[in-house]
């Protein structure tokens, strides 16, 4: 068989039949998590996350961190739907080696993180395993009908990312260089939270579509683009870098493909990428301001054609390579 990317073995996953999902349900495939009516009053958000040795972190790296980040991606899944977290069940594989002290770490690391943003622990299981390989199974809920699909979107409503990105990759840059070490990259990369706020607070502002962006500004623009049917259009000038890319390149380079992969196609930011209609941005920055967030408009959904990366007097660029799949040659 043709090794495929992570997209293209969902949907082989999904053509093998299984019971249907109750009425008004957003099923696998479809949105950064599933949803479920519960009682009429509230739907059930669940999401699933793995967290790999070699793929997320480094052998290096702090037990204590990994745990921390295993609850991170999995409640960013949350936020991503506008819900709020009510339980968690983490299980790890470990090796032999790994399955004591180091193990340990990683649970308090995961204990920390769930003290952190309100989340009780529910369960969940270890094993013996040949590498490393750590699942996150969050649950949350959101009113009746009212989860933030990344379908959803309009034409001309206005995208907006809730912090900066491309720090992640140019930490990979800079270790590719050998700048940094492993256990130094390995610090910054698993240093997330998810904007379970921000969610909120954008699903209660009209958002009319949102992702995280865990795979990149560009991948997440395009699952909203093509979920909501549309095309999306970025401003080079206008999206927010980290200051390490600042230092990595200066000015914004968006002429160059190695800034473009960098800043936004390499992932890993947790960040929130919402679609709100023009009149209602400024409502959506008051409230991100009571939380102590914020959102920058970084573009909008037109009838274009994919994901173009535009600057004064330059561009289009297209950006449908960009974004982290995992089994991708």
């Amino acid at each position: 068989m043709r090794l495929v990317d992570e997209t293209g073995l969902i949907a082989r996953f999904l053509g093998h039949p299984t019971p249907a999902l109750p009425r008004g349900s957003i099923g696998p495939g479809a949105d950064d998590a599933a949803v479920v009516p519960w009682d009429g009053l509230e739907d059930l958000v669940v999401t699933s996350d793995l967290v790999a040795e070699g793929v997320h972190f480094f052998t290096a790296a702090d037990p204590f961190a990994v745990g921390r980040f295993l609850v991170a991606v999995n409640l960013s899944d949350l936020a991503a739907m506008g819900a709020v977290p009510r339980g968690f069940l983490a299980s790890y594989g470990a090796t032999r080696d790994q399955g004591g002290v180091w193990l340990e770490r990683v649970a308090e690391g995961v204990a920390d993180a769930l003290t952190t943003w309100e989340c009780p622990l529910m369960g969940g299981d270890t094993k013996e395993a040949g590498r490393t390989v750590l699942s996150g199974t969050a649950l949350g809920a959101v009113p009746h009908g009212r989860a933030v699909r990344r379908a959803g979107g309009g034409v001309g409503d206005v995208l907006v990312v809730t912090g900066p990105v491309g720090g992640k990759g140019a930490l990979l840059e800079r270790l590719a260089r050998e700048e940094l070490s492993e256990e130094e990259v390995s610090k910054g990369l698993l240093d997330v939270a998810p904007r379970l706020k921000a969610g909120v607070a954008l699903r209660l502002a009209g958002a009319t579509a949102m992702t995280d962006l865990s795979d990149g500004l560009a991948r997440g623009a395009r699952l909203i683009a093509a979920a909501s049917g549309l095309g999306a259009r970025l401003e080079a000038e206008a999206v927010p870098v980290a200051s390490a890319v600042e230092a990595l390149w200066g000015e914004p380079r968006p002429d160059d493909p190695e800034w473009r992969r960098v800043v936004l196609g390499t992932g890993g930011e947790y960040e929130l990428l919402a679609a709100l209609p023009p009149d209602r941005v400024g409502r959506a920055r008051q409230a991100l301001q009571e939380v102590g967030s914020d959102c920058v408009p970084v573009g909008s959904l037109d009838r274009g054609d994919g994901v173009r990366l535009v600057a004064l007097q330059e561009g289009p660029w297209p950006l449908e390579g960009l974004g982290w799949r995992h089994f991708r040659s």
